[in-house]
């Protein structure tokens, strides 16, 4: 699509050319693009709120179903019932504080809240109510979104990556955006993995712990980042990462541990234990005649062999995969094995899977100034820089900056090929061209 377009805007650039100025930084373009596709989202949403008590809506047969109006009327919040606090624990502690707060600013805005409230009464609020969730929603879809091109494909400097753009035009996001509120943990775990690219492991530990909080898919993520730097041996990394995120998601929910621990495990019980549901392999192997009364438990299990079975190849090979690959595969794993397949969860789970695993890795030397050697995006490190080995460069002609040990190799750890840490040469060959290349700079070095 690019290549046909060129003709019609004057032809490709020349070598010269300097990609400068606001058409060519894609970010605004990503934010426009992300915006009209969930006002979109909003509108398509529209027919399938019930607002007259006498007519019922079927959002299924108008293929625009969502929770999030019938949360106002099912948990009765219009009669004044809070997100916490009755007897059993319905929500993950950070989704019910976003309820919480999305019930205070309905009631702002003129939702009625009372005890006695009619039935019409709270229809009218659970619009108000729907408005106000679809407004936080977006902001955490412009969180991944804007992640996304921070930290994709050729980002760097004052440079973005046009990678965000999978996420904005998305027909996925389209598709299941709405139906629940999975775009909360997605943009957290986002913005987790956008500072776990900056290297900022106590950072990013904290907001993916915040996101695990928010929903049960983030655990899998913080293993699969945990587990990408355990694979190459920096225990203290992982306790500088693993630790936060363990604490984050401890302290968030120490209050309702202190008031109710039993409604605390029996949420997430109820969440490993669900029964086979519409579009699981479980739920295949059911209407085939195998009963299976506790598919949720045998999903886990699987799912943790599955996991052990993935870590013990990559450390007997010796592979040390990118975050955004094993982030992939454990994400895949989880739904595939899980006992539902539900659209909003999967759809859209699957989605910053695939984009991650999409972003290219890369390899680029920097001198010791900090000005790259190469064209091309560092990606996602593991590893803080002052943990990287100095390798030798072979991208510039100068000898003055191609000798062994005046710049710092920063290897790409998100996606794409799986390769050896910097200093640890792939295959004999490259050992070899390394080494020589390297005798012939000090050779001609001494000569001089």
């Amino acid at each position: 699509m690019k290549n046909a377009l060129l003709p019609g805007l004057g032809g490709p650039m020349g070598r010269h050319a300097k990609p400068s100025g606001l058409w060519f930084n894609p970010l605004p373009w990503v934010i426009l693009v992300a915006s009209v596709l969930f006002v979109v989202l909003a509108l398509r949403q529209v027919p399938c709120i019930q607002t007259d008590a006498t007519n019922s809506v079927d959002g299924f047969i108008r293929l625009c179903y969502s929770d999030i109006p019938l949360m106002w009327t099912g948990q009765e919040f219009g009669l004044g019932k809070p997100p916490f606090g009755g007897e059993s624990m319905l929500f993950s502690p950070v989704l019910g504080v976003l309820m919480l707060a999305a019930v205070k600013v309905s009631g702002w805005l003129g939702a009625v809240i009372q005890p006695d409230a009619d039935v019409q009464l709270q229809l009218d609020g659970a619009q108000i109510f729907f408005a106000v969730n679809a407004v936080l929603l977006f902001i955490f879809f412009l969180a991944w979104v804007v992640s996304m091109t921070l930290m994709g494909r050729e980002s760097r400097g004052r440079f973005r990556s046009w990678d965000g753009m999978l996420i904005a035009a998305s027909p996925v996001v389209l598709a299941s955006g709405l139906i629940h509120w999975d775009l909360l943990p997605i943009g957290l775990s986002a913005i987790g993995l956008y500072q776990f690219s900056r290297r900022r492991l106590i950072e990013s530990g904290i907001v993916l712990g915040l996101a695990a909080a928010a929903g049960t898919m983030p655990m899998v993520i913080v293993v699969a980042v945990a587990v990408t730097i355990g694979l190459r041996g920096r225990v203290i990394q992982v306790v500088k990462f693993g630790l936060p995120a363990v604490v984050t998601w401890f302290v968030i929910h120490l209050p309702l541990l202190l008031r109710d621990w039993k409604s605390v495990m029996a949420f997430y019980q109820g969440q490993i234990s669900g029964e086979a549901a519409y579009g699981s392999p479980w739920f295949l192997l059911q209407v085939t005649g195998v009963n299976l009364r506790y598919a949720g438990y045998l999903g886990l299990m699987l799912l943790l062999m599955a996991m052990v079975a993935t870590i013990s190849w990559l450390y007997g090979k010796k592979i040390r995969p990118r975050v955004g690959t094993l982030v992939a595969i454990f994400v895949f794993l989880t739904c595939l094995l899980g006992a539902a397949f539900s659209p909003q969860c999967c759809s859209l789970w699957f989605w910053p899977g695939l984009s991650v695993s999409n972003t290219s890795s890369s390899r680029q030397c920097r001198s010791r100034t900090g000005s790259p050697s190469g064209a091309t995006s560092p990606g996602i490190s593991p590893l803080p820089r002052t943990d990287r080995r100095t390798c030798t460069s072979s991208q510039s002609h100068s000898a003055s900056s191609s000798t062994c040990g005046s710049s710092s190799c920063s290897t790409a750890t998100w996606l794409g090929r799986d390769e050896t840490p910097c200093g640890h040469p792939t295959s004999a060959t490259r050992w070899v061209v390394s080494w020589w290349t390297t005798k012939n700079l000090h050779a001609s070095k001494t000569l001089s």
